[in-house]
C-alpha cells in the first residue's frame, strides 16, 4: 500500500451535513436563530452558490463531496436540499412558523450550539466559509431582468 506518512483521507461529507451545517452556521453567525422559505428560489440559488463553493474548498477542506445539487431546470429547486430540509424538520431541527413548511426556523438552543458541530465531518472554518457564502448569496437583491 502507498501512502505518504502524514497525509490523511478526506472525510465524506453527505448532503445531509452540508445543509445542516450550512444552516447551523448560518443561524451562529445570526445570534442563534435563522428564518427561511423553503420554497423561496433564492434559497435553493444560494444553497446551489454554497455548494458550489465547497466544491472549490473541498480538497484545501479535507472532505470528499459525495453528492450534487442540481436545480431543476424549470423551477430552479433543488430535490437534494427539499429532502434534507424535511428530514431536519422531520427530526424536529427545523420548526414551521404559522403552521406552514414554506416559512421555517433554524434555531439553536444553548444546548446545541457546540453539539451540533461536533457531529459534522469537516472543520469548523469550512462551515463558518459556508454560512458566510450562503448570507452573502442568499441576500443578494434580485437582478431585474428588462
Amino acid at each position: 500500500m502507498d501512502t505518504n506518512e502524514g497525509e490523511t483521507e478526506p472525510v465524506r461529507l453527505t448532503p445531509g451535513d452540508f445543509v445542516l451545517g450550512t444552516l447551523h452556521y448560518t443561524a451562529k453567525q445570526r445570534a442563534g436563530k435563522f428564518v427561511f422559505n423553503a420554497n423561496d428560489m433564492r434559497f435553493h440559488s444560494a444553497m446551489k452558490s454554497t455548494y458550489d463553493r465547497l466544491k472549490d474548498r473541498a480538497l484545501l477542506a479535507g472532505v470528499e463531496v459525495g453528492f450534487a445539487i442540481a436545480p431543476d431546470p424549470i423551477h430552479g429547486d433543488s430535490r437534494t436540499v427539499h429532502e434534507e430540509v424535511s428530514f431536519l424538520f422531520s427530526l424536529g431541527i427545523l420548526r414551521s412558523l404559522g403552521g406552514s413548511f414554506v416559512q421555517v426556523i433554524y434555531s439553536i438552543p444553548d444546548s446545541n450550539l457546540e453539539y451540533i458541530p461536533g457531529f459534522l465531518p469537516g472543520s469548523p472554518a469550512l462551515y463558518e466559509e459556508l454560512a458566510t457564502s450562503f448570507i452573502t448569496a442568499y441576500e443578494k437583491p434580485p437582478t431585474n431582468i428588462s
